[in-house]
Protein backbone atom coordinates (compact mmCIF):
# COMPACT_ATOMS: atom_id res chain seq x y z
CA UNK A 1 0.00 0.00 0.00
CA UNK A 2 1.15 3.52 -0.71
CA UNK A 3 1.31 6.13 2.02
CA UNK A 4 -2.00 6.97 3.74
CA UNK A 5 -1.95 10.39 2.06
CA UNK A 6 -1.54 8.80 -1.38
CA UNK A 7 -4.37 6.36 -0.67
CA UNK A 8 -6.66 9.22 0.39
CA UNK A 9 -5.88 11.00 -2.90
CA UNK A 10 -6.59 7.77 -4.76
CA UNK A 11 -9.95 7.32 -3.00
CA UNK A 12 -10.86 10.97 -3.65
CA UNK A 13 -10.08 10.60 -7.34
CA UNK A 14 -12.07 7.37 -7.57
CA UNK A 15 -15.00 9.02 -5.79
CA UNK A 16 -14.94 11.92 -8.26
CA UNK A 17 -14.87 9.41 -11.14
CA UNK A 18 -17.75 7.44 -9.61
CA UNK A 19 -19.90 10.58 -9.51
CA UNK A 20 -19.32 11.13 -13.22
CA UNK A 21 -19.82 7.43 -14.11
CA UNK A 22 -23.19 7.58 -12.33
CA UNK A 23 -24.08 10.50 -14.61
CA UNK A 24 -24.28 12.92 -11.75
CA UNK A 25 -22.40 16.11 -11.04
CA UNK A 26 -20.51 17.40 -8.06
CA UNK A 27 -23.08 20.19 -7.69
CA UNK A 28 -26.01 17.75 -7.62
CA UNK A 29 -24.24 15.67 -4.96
CA UNK A 30 -23.43 18.81 -2.94
CA UNK A 31 -27.09 19.82 -3.05
CA UNK A 32 -28.23 16.34 -1.97
CA UNK A 33 -25.77 16.55 0.94
CA UNK A 34 -26.99 20.08 1.79
CA UNK A 35 -23.51 21.46 1.22
CA UNK A 36 -22.43 24.64 -0.49
CA UNK A 37 -20.93 24.93 -3.95
CA UNK A 38 -17.29 23.84 -3.92
CA UNK A 39 -17.61 21.47 -0.96
CA UNK A 40 -16.63 18.40 -2.97
CA UNK A 41 -13.84 20.26 -4.75
CA UNK A 42 -12.38 21.09 -1.35
CA UNK A 43 -12.52 17.40 -0.38
CA UNK A 44 -11.17 16.14 -3.69
CA UNK A 45 -8.32 18.66 -3.78
CA UNK A 46 -7.18 17.83 -0.26
CA UNK A 47 -8.09 21.21 1.21
CA UNK A 48 -10.41 19.44 3.66
CA UNK A 49 -9.55 16.06 5.15
CA UNK A 50 -11.51 13.34 3.38
CA UNK A 51 -13.05 11.10 6.01
CA UNK A 52 -14.64 7.72 5.57
CA UNK A 53 -18.03 9.19 6.47
CA UNK A 54 -17.69 11.62 3.51
CA UNK A 55 -17.07 8.70 1.17
CA UNK A 56 -20.11 6.79 2.46
CA UNK A 57 -22.38 9.85 2.21
CA UNK A 58 -21.38 10.49 -1.41
CA UNK A 59 -21.77 6.82 -2.30
CA UNK A 60 -25.25 6.82 -0.78
CA UNK A 61 -26.26 9.88 -2.81
CA UNK A 62 -25.03 8.43 -6.11
CA UNK A 63 -26.48 4.99 -5.35
CA UNK A 64 -23.23 3.05 -5.31
CA UNK A 65 -22.65 0.32 -2.75
CA UNK A 66 -19.44 0.73 -0.71
CA UNK A 67 -18.30 -2.82 -1.45
CA UNK A 68 -18.59 -2.21 -5.19
CA UNK A 69 -16.68 1.08 -4.90
CA UNK A 70 -13.82 -0.34 -2.82
CA UNK A 71 -13.56 -3.60 -4.76
CA UNK A 72 -13.29 -1.63 -8.01
CA UNK A 73 -10.70 0.63 -6.44
CA UNK A 74 -8.56 -2.20 -5.10
CA UNK A 75 -9.35 -5.00 -7.54
CA UNK A 76 -5.68 -5.65 -8.36
CA UNK A 77 -4.64 -5.96 -4.75
CA UNK A 78 -6.12 -7.50 -1.62
CA UNK A 79 -9.55 -5.87 -1.29
CA UNK A 80 -10.39 -7.56 2.00
CA UNK A 81 -7.07 -6.51 3.49
CA UNK A 82 -7.45 -3.00 2.16
CA UNK A 83 -10.94 -2.61 3.57
CA UNK A 84 -9.68 -3.97 6.90
CA UNK A 85 -6.94 -1.31 6.89
CA UNK A 86 -9.48 1.42 6.15
CA UNK A 87 -11.73 0.16 8.93
CA UNK A 88 -8.86 0.05 11.40
CA UNK A 89 -8.14 3.73 10.74
CA UNK A 90 -11.77 4.80 10.80
CA UNK A 91 -13.58 6.33 13.74
CA UNK A 92 -17.04 5.99 12.23
CA UNK A 93 -18.65 3.22 14.27
CA UNK A 94 -21.63 2.56 12.03
CA UNK A 95 -19.41 2.38 8.96
CA UNK A 96 -17.09 -0.02 10.77
CA UNK A 97 -19.91 -2.40 11.61
CA UNK A 98 -21.22 -2.31 8.04
CA UNK A 99 -17.76 -3.03 6.63
CA UNK A 100 -17.19 -5.90 9.08
CA UNK A 101 -20.38 -7.49 7.85
CA UNK A 102 -19.36 -7.02 4.21
CA UNK A 103 -15.88 -8.43 4.89
CA UNK A 104 -17.41 -11.50 6.48
CA UNK A 105 -19.62 -11.99 3.42
CA UNK A 106 -16.59 -11.56 1.12
CA UNK A 107 -14.78 -14.25 3.09
CA UNK A 108 -17.81 -16.50 2.87
CA UNK A 109 -18.60 -16.62 6.57
CA UNK A 110 -21.36 -15.27 8.77
CA UNK A 111 -21.25 -11.65 9.82
CA UNK A 112 -18.69 -11.27 12.56
CA UNK A 113 -19.92 -10.14 15.94
CA UNK A 114 -18.54 -6.75 16.94
CA UNK A 115 -15.76 -6.95 19.48
CA UNK A 116 -16.61 -5.44 22.82
CA UNK A 117 -13.94 -3.60 24.73
CA UNK A 118 -13.80 -3.56 28.46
Amino acid sequence: MDSPEAEVRRVAEALRDAIHRRRSSQRKVEQALHQGKGYLSQLFNGNVDLKLKHVFKVLEVIGLEPDEFFLDLYEKSDPVGTVRDLVARSRVDSAIEELRSRIARLEGGPAAEPKRSG
